[in-house]
């Protein structure tokens, strides 16, 4: 029987800020660097996100309104 690998997630650095779209978390080539999802800092996926044409791979998460 095949051994069933874990599915990688996400750097903890994103949880409520970014998520990770179309893609498994993990290594990919962007501008000719290779970037980790899985250990991405907030910084970085900012970064990436802000750019000129933006990031397809990171979809910025919207702040849940809060009732007082």
């Amino acid at each position: 029987m095949a051994e069933t690998k874990p599915v990688p997630t996400p750097s903890s650095a994103l949880e409520g800020k970014f998520e990770v779209v179309g893609i498994v978390p993990g290594k990919v080539m962007i501008d000719g660097q290779t970037v980790d999802f899985t250990t991405i800092s907030l910084t970085k996926a900012e970064a990436l996100y802000n750019r000129k044409g933006g990031c397809r791979y990171l979809k910025k998460m919207e702040k849940s309104a809060k009732n007082s």
